[in-house]
């Protein structure tokens, strides 16, 4: 990479990673929102809560490695010199919206079948 870009080589590396970063963190920061122990084993990761939903291992493996490949895109984008700068500057919140729309996604297809909300550890209220 170019000497203006090498500070920013990292970006790539985690935008492809994000899902497998984001949902173990996302994790550990809801077991210690409600007071539970986050070294404990436990299956509160939004992929363990997407298969539990009746999605097969292999459609959950394959959308968190779309999501993975949408933050590479963003993340090669940002490298790019040919890339605009204010669309360099929408690409990091485009990964945190796919975040946030993963996490509302499953969390949804959770609550249709009657999951328990990760959150908490009490049944869904009836609607």
């Amino acid at each position: 990479f170019p000497a203006p870009t090498r500070p920013l080589v990292f970006l790539p590396i985690v935008f492809c990673l994000w899902p497998y970063i984001y949902d173990p963190f996302l994790s550990v920061l809801r077991r210690i929102a409600n007071r539970k122990n986050p070294f404990q084993p436990h299956r509160e990761f939004l992929f363990h809560r997407l298969i539990r939903s009746g999605v097969s291992h292999s459609q959950a493996a394959v959308l968190y490695g779309l999501m993975a490949a949408l933050g590479a895109l963003a993340g090669w984008a940002m490298l790019t010199d040919g890339t605009p700068g204010w669309f360099r500057g929408v690409l990091p919140w485009t990964v945190i919206a796919a975040a946030g729309g993963l996490t509302w996604g499953i969390e949804r297809r959770c609550a249709s079948v009657g999951l328990v909300p990760a959150e908490s550890g009490h049944a869904p209220k009836p609607r």
